[in-house]
């Protein structure tokens, strides 16, 4: 049957006929005049009715099979299509590298339910890639450096219905990992109970001696269902703690951790782990601090038990309920790397006062890299004086690296950058509040900055890396001069510029930022910055 046969069709209906049946329906007659007439209409229109279910019928079932037919030749030429794949040609070491992508994706979130916690742990994204092919299948069971990154959500652990299954799948990933380095990661509110999550840290531990990486976000009594750890650390490398709670114990569980090398700790001081000082390269605390200001002198005394070399961040530190004298202890230290975030929600003259405080505090002889920086809403108001008196008594003359986000007048930032010869890699920022004189990246400043071979008042002669946060109050022109003459030198030029939400970069500027682009010995970026 075709779909051009003629459809059987009725020529008794007319545009007038159905105006006359709309009449009468309305017209409510019970025995209208064409009574007989319609009668007849409907015995004589049975078998008409009844022809064209069976033409709709056999249509339908050409339909659905020429709809199958055509699917099954699409799957053919898509199966077709995809002999010539470029993914089929891919070595077996990349298609792991890209699996691992999409497993590392997957290792920073936290469950939502307790079917997320499942699928987390039995990785159920890798799976869905093995049922691809037989390649895929391979690769991915056979593989046991995906089956590495181990991400708990303890809280799910609490329901004891689902604690066998639980500690079945977690033990099965551990074991697919077969010799691999472990990533492990374990997170949980604040709970009094210890049993519902003890099985999860038990499994974790028995397999301490392959921990690479271990992240873990649990209230400082739980640590001790991991003692089985202690002294088991060998590959330890990144530790990552967020506690809370009452210490029971010495916390001394990564106190013997060979290869460990960057922690980050977030939490009181007084639970502040036993760690390996000598071996560590990285150390950032991220601590509560009252306004006790022994409490602000213990956490930047954590410094001197860094080895020469070590990078230390403090981050967060609220200085904003601490009062003025703060009686530091004098800290002098051999670490390289210095980086300061100050929460500071007080008046200006104060926050110079206490920063400039803890300035005065330190002596770093061996500093190569140097940040300060807070909230752009409630920033740092430098104090240079106490900062030119740290670099005279520090001999920061090989400092390289300068990153410097507060309120400072460009007098200021000359005389400090006039005493930083060594310095390659600087940044600067306006400040996005406050009136206008707290605009720092001005004409001035990029003229300054400007490199001619024989202009004395050149500053930072070694600038490699310029970064910036800007209103953008200077001109275009000007600042296009900097970077031309910064990449006339020869070397390697690297912009980043980024622009407040409350400023708007013009044509003019877009244009010459364009060409800047296209120069081959200068990597150029600018970006506009989200919500301050």
């Amino acid at each position: 049957m075709s779909c051009k046969t003629p459809i059987l069709h009725s020529n008794r209906l007319s545009s007038n006929d159905v105006t006359r049946l709309r009449e009468i329906l309305r017209s409510g007659s019970c025995e209208p005049p064409d009574a007989p007439h319609l009668r007849d209409i409907i015995f004589s229109s049975t078998e008409q009715l009844g022809r064209y279910d069976e033409h709709i019928d056999a249509l339908e079932t050409l339909l659905k099979r020429r709809s199958a037919e055509r699917r099954a030749l699409k799957q053919y030429v898509d199966g077709c299509r995809g002999v010539f794949s470029p993914i089929r040609r891919l070595p077996p070491e990349i298609l792991c590298e890209i699996f691992a992508m999409v497993d590392q994706g997957n290792w920073h979130g936290r469950s939502a339910t307790i079917g997320d916690e499942m699928y987390s742990l039995k990785k159920v994204h890798l799976l869905r890639l093995s049922r691809v092919c037989a390649q895929w299948h391979g690769l991915v069971l056979n593989t046991p450096a995906l089956w590495s990154r181990i991400n708990v959500t303890l809280s799910h652990w609490s329901r004891t219905s689902y604690l066998t299954r639980l500690k079945g799948l977690l033990t099965l990933t551990i074991q697919r990992s077969t010799v691999s380095p472990l990533h492990v990661r374990a997170g949980v509110d604040g709970s009094p109970s210890l049993l519902p999550h003890q099985p999860a840290l038990e499994v974790l531990a028995q397999h301490s001696e392959r921990w690479h990486t271990a992240v873990f976000n649990i209230g400082v009594p739980l640590f001790d269902c991991m003692s089985r750890a202690k002294g088991k650390l060998p590959h330890l490398r990144i530790l990552r703690l967020r506690t809370w709670g009452n210490k029971t114990s010495e916390f001394d569980l990564f106190e013997d951790a060979p290869r460990l090398i960057d922690v980050a700790f977030t939490g009181p001081i007084s639970l502040m782990p036993k760690l390996p000082w000598n071996t560590l390269q990285r150390f950032a605390l991220r601590t509560y601090i009252t306004g006790v200001p022994e409490d602000l002198g213990a956490g930047l005394s954590l410094m001197r038990f860094c080895a020469p070399g070590t990078h230390f961040q403090f981050s967060r530190l609220d200085v904003s309920r601490q009062s003025v004298p703060l009686n530091l202890p004098a800290i002098t230290v051999a670490i390289s790397s210095l980086d300061l975030n100050l929460v500071v929600q007080i008046d200006p003259q104060r926050t110079r006062d206490l920063l400039g405080e803890i300035i005065d505090s330190l002596t770093l002889p061996h500093a190569r890299s140097l940040r300060f920086s807070a909230n752009p809403r409630t920033p740092l108001y430098w104090p240079t004086a106490n900062f030119l008196s740290f670099l005279s008594r520090s001999a920061c003359h090989n400092l390289h690296v300068l990153d410097l986000e507060a309120v400072i007048s460009a007098d200021e930032l000359f005389q400090c950058l006039s005493v930083l010869p060594e310095l390659s890699a600087l940044t600067l920022s306006d400040c996005p509040v406050g009136p206008i004189n707290h605009i720092l990246l001005t004409d001035d400043v990029f003229r300054r900055l400007t490199w001619t071979a024989d202009a004395p008042t050149c500053l930072v002669p070694k600038l490699a890396l310029f970064r910036c946060t800007t209103r953008l109050r200077f001109s275009s022109d000007v600042f296009v001069d900097f970077v031309r003459s910064r990449v006339g030198t020869g070397r390697l030029f690297k912009v980043d510029l980024c622009w407040f939400p409350d400023s708007e970069v013009g044509h003019a500027a877009r244009t010459q930022s364009e060409e800047l682009q296209r120069r081959p010995e200068l990597r150029f970026s600018i970006i506009r910055r989200g919500r301050i």
